[in-house]
């Protein structure tokens, strides 16, 4: 287990921990897993916005062809 310094507070802390024991501030390493769950969030909604627009575009085709 290695010691890294907070980059809030400059105090010593384990590279294990999710937050700083003196502050409280996320560590680098809560902070990198926190990034990457939003990023994986916002992927998630682009692609349901995408499948929605497909649908929509897929049912006005429909709707069309019938009234035809």
């Amino acid at each position: 287990m290695a010691m890294v310094k907070c980059v809030e507070c400059g105090k010593e802390i384990s590279d294990q921990a999710r937050t700083c024991p003196n502050c409280g501030h996320p560590s680098d390493r809560e902070a990198k897993m926190q990034r990457v769950q939003d990023t994986n969030q916002q992927s998630s909604r682009v692609g349901r916005v995408i499948v929605g627009i497909i649908m929509m575009i897929l049912a006005f085709v429909i709707i069309t062809s019938i009234g035809k």
